[in-house]
């Protein structure tokens, strides 16, 4: 699984400790933050944007309206800041069975 797709992953997993979570704002802004400093992230996977898939199950209320908060966030932040002086774009994706073809047919693997 590539990382920025893992890292999407791993913001919408419930909380693992009784902490508040941070605002989608904030959120988005330690995301943009932890992919600059993958090193091979301009090396060989992006060449032209970073693209960030912020995934939630398909059918799960909860988790479509975090989606929406967070997808909104990260495009909020990607009009103002890059990562690693290329340009982000955030693709909102339904996790189902046909999840990795939509998201190959998108443009976002």
């Amino acid at each position: 699984m590539r990382p920025p797709l893992l890292a999407a992953l791993l913001l919408l997993a419930p909380a693992l400790a009784a902490a508040e979570p941070l605002p989608p704002k904030n959120e988005a802004l330690l995301l943009l933050r932890v992919l600059a400093f993958d090193r091979e992230l301009t090396s060989r996977r992006a060449k032209e944007s970073v693209v960030v898939v912020v995934a939630c199950r398909h059918g799960d209320a909860a988790g479509e309206a975090r989606r929406a908060e967070l997808v909104a966030a990260l495009r909020e932040a990607a009009r103002e800041f890059t990562v690693k002086k290329l340009p982000v774009r955030v693709v909102p994706l339904d996790w189902g069975a046909d999840a990795a073809a939509r998201l190959k047919a998108s443009g976002g693997a």
